[in-house]
């Protein structure tokens, strides 16, 4: 558990320091996992550089079309803050 704390407090300060630098943030998630509360730190990092911000839902070839609906309607719930964000579902496998 510590290596995976260290390895996570070492990523977001990486996150952090990329963000000053940054034109524009793409924000890749994955689609299968939602939302985390760690998602929603880094958002509020995000917002606070005042940079452009792109979503990518990432593994949505994973996902049933129900559950993809469902995480939809999931993400105008647990962002509303964040509607101007341009939202792109993705599949790396797939292109």
């Amino acid at each position: 558990a510590k290596i995976d704390e260290a390895v996570e407090s070492f990523s977001v300060i990486k996150a952090m320091q990329a963000m000053k630098f940054a034109d524009v943030i793409i924000f890749v998630m994955d689609a299968r996992e939602g939302i985390t509360d760690q998602d929603m730190r880094l958002l509020g990092l995000i917002l606070e550089t005042g940079n452009p911000l792109v979503f990518a839902f990432n593994k949505w070839d994973h996902m049933s079309v129900e559950d993809r609906e469902a995480f939809k309607e999931m993400i105008d719930r647990k962002l509303p803050f964040a509607k101007f964000a341009r939202r792109y579902f993705i599949s790396a496998m797939h292109g």
